[in-house]
């Protein structure tokens, strides 16, 4: 079960648990309703693996404490417990936003605005201090604002969680506390923290309101904290004149290293806010407004303090966090939030890790499919602030901007620090931005260059024509004068096959580096990784300047995720550290009435192996006409297989086993007894048939030109005729010199063994997902045109006549949407409600009615097993009562990252020792 169902379960009888706020470092968020006062409440459950280590007692008996605070300016504790194995606490529910939240939005508060919640702060500190209570915690994230006014929340459960862990907390990698608002003495993992540890971190606090930057900031926790303990903070009237003077000095006197420099409590900061200044204070230099100095320390003496304590800061730091050694790789996984799944879908990339290694991003599908962006020294994830499409996002050199494919298929880059999206090109993917000035992608088949602000060129390949080849993953060697690519034969899926090649960019030159493998990656000085099949990376001496590789490939990397497509789940800095995706993503087929049973359920442990991309598609499956069986799609090792399932006894059988480059989905044909799909055969699409007794063998019923590719097909009911939705392929059936063509779609209706052309019933951009409707009249098809997405209906015999069902993006991946029995209602998914669509016929088509049925499998709560976050449905019975989809099996590791530091210094180890070994 997952943490929100076992928490809804085990607190039943006191709270209804609604749905998650929000998580962070050490806790998620659920609002829920409080069934004895009648009132909202937030419930903060501690991470699992966080509690495992604290223990109920221990903790329950240390937060005791915090619930006998009582003050206007501090957030109370209602109640606490163990529920099912989770610690919990009670607090009310504000309807209000965190301070954080309005940072990240305004950046600077209004100075009159930043005082107030400042001195409110500051009032409930002195009250809890009175009573012998220290926050420890004090950030943007624990004010929360209500009203205009701040209440301090999460009061004393950083201290409830040291004194209950103990020094077991340095087993779990979490510290208690936040680098960039962490006194000297937290830093440094003292144990003796009094209320000037809190005086230091609301200055911290002040500080940022006034100014939008913590006072130290970095790319590390590791520097964050050096800065921390050496570095004197910057003036505010640095970046802000109009902060009064008064106001800077006491928010530079809170700063102070020594806390015996600081003011001795936070009652007195709040007076010296107000420019009633007592106790210690630091002097800005006169003349010097970008200096400030230590009270008492010569300069000089200063610096050598500072040397000294660099080596004892950095010591200190990692011998409580991290492997005394730099050079030793520091290696651990991440989990998600329940409420989020990592993107396993198409054949894209989902991982990017910023130059610096200080953070990356990652694609996740919760509500939808976002983008999220997580430090290493924080467990808050935000999501990025843009609708995400295809991805593959990749950093820009300076780590500021993302790259990557919006929902409308336009490249375009994305400001980390907030703002608005800038276009690089209306149609581009897989964009590669080593060097500050250049960004290389694809475009149409032919490798695209965009220049600072210069309008996109085409990169011309000096003449040669490459029919029959595609480019594909495109990199940016430094320097931004040559690129890497893949060179792939058309009908060639599997990426061990596939050659790489340099490329020069400015006349077009194309080198083969007689090496194969997908993706290629360059790693400074001489390296060149590249995805295998086998879930694997391997490496090779690659020189730059000569364009030559050298050696024999070595496996660096096990039971990394590698797509179907060649994408190697996978992001790099430049120091070393990475992130990856790995597990088998073994996954279950299901089949779940309306009323919540499981009809049909295939353990994931059959046929699963390591290289497995999932024992199901997750995508890929359809009810029988009768909903009494299931056809599905096993994929592993680049082969498919499939199997027909009986949904009343749950007996899977194979069908048609080893389909080499299945193109599309398989479907029944109208009477049940057929199963037809598409593959790819000598780099030709073609349709096949075969029935379900297993008489007879498969039959080719269509062959597409030569250029042309299936995206989706549907039979139809009472008819002859079945549907197909094509689009030309321009990864490599034309010479890359021709001029870019249009990539349309189009949607066809074939009349099998006829030598009459298909009738075109839809033109678009893209033609997704098809279902036609039971009577065989209509047809519904997912579609993009002018970069929206839209359903829409249309007349088979008449397609001129259509009507436009609903506009959503999440209808071109994989959306739920499905005719009912009636022939005039389409079932769709909207958010996580489940919507019917009533069409009436005139002269024209219209949408008469509209019906909320509830809420669907994809959403929470659910029927049954289809409630978890990990499901995803993929067919409706034509009634209505039965829902197929897929979910991860309990061995799956789909929800969790692996991250490991220093990972390229190991790699060269490794390869050192492996050929001393074979010498």
């Amino acid at each position: 079960m997952t943490v929100f169902s076992r928490l809804a379960t085990a607190l039943a009888d006191r709270y209804h648990v609604e749905r998650e706020l929000g998580a962070g470092g050490m806790a998620t968020v659920y609002l829920a309703h409080d069934l004895k006062h009648e009132r909202d409440v937030a419930i903060k459950v501690l991470h699992p693996d966080l509690g495992a280590v604290l223990g109920g007692e221990r903790f329950l008996a240390e937060i005791k404490t915090t619930a006998k605070l009582q003050h206007p300016h501090i957030l109370p504790l209602l109640d606490s417990g163990v529920a099912d194995g989770l610690l919990f606490y009670v607090m009310p529910f504000v309807e209000g936003e965190t301070l954080r939240a309005r940072l990240d939005r305004e950046r600077q508060l209004p100075i009159a605005d930043a005082l107030q919640l400042a001195r409110e702060v500051a009032d409930g500190l002195q009250y809890a201090h009175d009573r012998g209570v220290i926050h420890r915690d004090i950030k943007p994230e624990n004010v929360l604002l209500q009203g205009g006014h701040a209440l301090v929340a999460d009061f004393g459960i950083a201290l409830a969680v040291q004194q209950s862990g103990g020094a077991r907390m340095t087993q779990t990698g979490l510290s208690l506390g936040t680098p960039q608002y962490m006194a000297p003495e937290q830093a440094m993992g003292e144990r003796a923290i009094d209320a000037r540890a809190d005086v230091y971190a609301l200055g911290a606090v002040t500080y940022e309101m006034l100014t939008g930057e913590p006072p130290f900031t970095g790319p590390t926790s590791q520097a964050i904290v050096a800065r921390v303990l050496t570095v004197p903070p910057a003036p505010l009237s640095q970046t802000r004149s109009t902060v009064p003077a008064h106001v800077e000095v006491a928010v530079l006197t809170a700063l102070q290293k020594l806390p015996a420099d600081r003011f001795a409590t936070v009652a007195i900061l709040s007076d010296a806010l107000r420019g009633a200044m007592t106790g210690p204070t630091v002097t800005i230099p006169a003349g010097s407004p970008n200096v400030a100095v230590r009270r008492g320390v010569p300069p000089l003496l200063f610096g050598a303090v500072c040397m000294a304590a660099i080596g004892a800061a950095l010591w200190g730091w990692r011998a409580s966090r991290v492997p005394a050694s730099p050079t030793v790789a520091t290696r651990f996984m991440l989990a998600l939030p329940d409420s989020l799944r990592l993107s396993t879908t198409g054949a894209q990339q989902v991982i990017a890790v910023a130059p610096s290694g200080s953070e990356f991003v990652f694609a996740a599908e919760g509500d939808r499919l976002s983008l999220y962006r997580r430090r290493l020294d924080s467990l808050e994830l935000k999501r990025v602030p843009v609708n995400v499409g295809f991805g593959n996002p990749v950093y820009s050199p300076d780590g500021r901007w993302l790259a990557l494919q919006d929902a409308d298929g336009q490249l375009v880059q994305v400001p980390l620090g907030g703002g608005d999206p800038v276009l690089i090109d209306s149609s581009g993917s897989r964009p590669s931005w080593s060097d500050p000035d250049r960004v290389l992608y694809l475009r149409e088949g032919r490798l695209w260059v965009r220049d600072g602000l210069d309008a996109p060129r085409a990169v011309e390949l000096n003449g040669v024509s490459l029919k029959g080849v595609g480019l594909a993953f495109p990199f940016l060697l430094p320097g931004g004068r040559v690129g890497l690519v893949n060179l792939r034969r058309v009908g060639e899926d599997n990426p061990d096959e596939w050659e790489v090649a340099a490329v020069s960019l400015s006349d077009g030159t194309l080198t083969p580096l007689g090496v194969r493998g997908a993706q290629p990656r360059f790693v400074a000085p001489d390296l060149l990784l590249l995805a295998r099949q086998n879930q694997t990376l391997v490496a090779v001496t690659f020189d730059p300047d000569r364009l030559a590789v050298s050696g024999t490939p070595l496996t660096v990397l096990d039971e990394v995720f590698v797509r179907n497509g060649g994408a190697g789940m996978y992001g790099l800095s430049g120091n070393g550290v990475l992130a990856y995706l790995t597990g088998d993503f073994l996954a279950e087929a299901v089949v779940v009435g309306r009323d919540r049973t499981t009809r049909f359920r295939l353990a994931a442990s059959q046929g699963a192996n390591r290289a497995s991309q999932g024992l199901f598609n997750n995508r890929d499956g359809r009810l029988s006409p009768d909903g009494r069986r299931v056809v599905l799609v096993a994929e592993r090792a680049f082969l498919n297989d499939l199997y027909i399932g009986t949904v009343a006894t749950g007996e899977l059988q194979p069908f048609s086993s080893r389909q080499r480059n299945l193109s599309t989905s398989p479907v029944w044909s109208s009477d049940g007894q057929s199963v037809l799909w598409t593959r790819v055969e000598n780099g030709r699409n073609e349709v096949v048939r075969r029935r379900v007794d297993g008489t007879g063998g498969e039959e080719v019923v269509h062959r597409l030109e030569p250029g042309l590719r299936a995206r989706s097909m549907e039979t139809i009911p009472g008819r002859q005729e079945f549907l197909l939705a094509v689009y030309r392929d321009r990864s490599g059936i034309q010479s890359v010199t021709e001029p870019a063509k249009p990539n349309a779609a189009e949607l066809w209706a074939i009349t099998p063994g006829s030598t009459t052309p298909p009738r075109v019933l839809l033109r678009g951009q893209a033609v997704w997902q098809l279902r036609s409707s039971p009577d065989g009249k209509w047809v519904a098809a997912a579609f993009i045109e002018g970069g929206s997405s839209f359903v829409r209906i249309l007349d088979l015999a008449r397609p001129e006549r259509s009507v436009v069902a609903f506009n959503a993006a999440s209808a071109i991946n994989g959306s739920l949407f499905s005719w009912l029995s009636d022939a005039r209602t389409l079932l769709y998914r909207q958010g996580d409600q489940l919507v019917t669509a009533t069409i009436a016929e005139d002269d024209r088509l219209e949408i008469v009615r509209r019906d909320t049925l509830g809420r669907t499998p994809t959403g929470a709560p659910a029927p049954g097993v289809l409630a978890q976050a990990n499901a995803l449905v993929t067919d409706v019975s034509r009634n209505g009562d039965l829902m197929l989809g897929t979910v991860r099996g309990d061995g799956a590791t789909g929800n969790l990252l692996v991250v490991e530091t220093h990972w390229i210094e190991r790699v060269r180890q490794l390869m050192a020792r492996m050929r001393d070994t074979n010498k």
